[in-house]
């Protein structure tokens, strides 16, 4: 985790709607529990899809505490954060590009 990346991330998009962010892609390709601070929505519908790790409100201040002890207690106990999700390849490229070829013969 990088705390500017983070931080960054809280930022509401500029009129672009409900979005991915692109480091998500990032964060999922880790393997790692993500701790996602983001309002309901495209993200937080990924991330639960995904069982990627736990989605709190960006302001909901008690509620990240509370989910950050629980995920550091959970690192000190030894277990693991590590994931492992099937069904990233779905979004590599390859694939994104082969749905776009699908989609643009549908409609041709």
């Amino acid at each position: 985790f990088q705390a500017e990346d983070g931080i960054r991330d809280l930022v509401r998009s500029r009129g672009l709607g409900d979005v991915y962010k692109r480091q998500l892609f990032e964060y999922l390709a880790a393997e790692k529990t993500i701790l996602a601070l983001v309002p309901e929505g495209a993200t937080a519908d990924l991330i639960r899809d995904m069982e990627a790790g736990p989605i709190v409100h960006p302001d909901d201040i008690e509620a990240i505490k509370k989910t950050m002890i629980a995920l550091y207690r959970q690192y000190r106990s030894g277990e693991t954060l590590s994931r492992t999700y099937e069904n990233l390849g779905q979004f590599e490229r390859r694939s994104l590009t082969v749905h776009l070829k699908q989609c643009l013969n549908a409609v041709l």
